[in-house]
């Protein structure tokens, strides 16, 4: 089989400039790394587990038998 060398530059510059793009440069300015609300550490965070009510809706109470098991597979 042979091919073109055209087309076999073509896959090499295309591959290359993949390659070169997703090596980025270094940032110099390191501040724009922060996402705006993300937790910084340096506050306490909130409780992680709020009350069942406190969305506002009316969800049913399951029960299940003491003697059910669950077998994940």
């Amino acid at each position: 089989m042979t091919r073109s060398p055209r087309l076999v530059a073509a896959a090499l510059a295309a591959s290359v400039a993949l390659l070169l793009s997703a090596c980025g440069g270094a940032d110099a300015d390191k501040d724009n790394d922060k996402v705006a609300g993300a937790d910084s550490g340096t506050e306490k965070s909130a409780s992680s587990s709020p009350s069942a009510s406190a969305d506002g809706i009316d969800r049913p109470e399951i029960k299940l038998p003491k003697d059910d098991k669950l077998l994940f597979e």
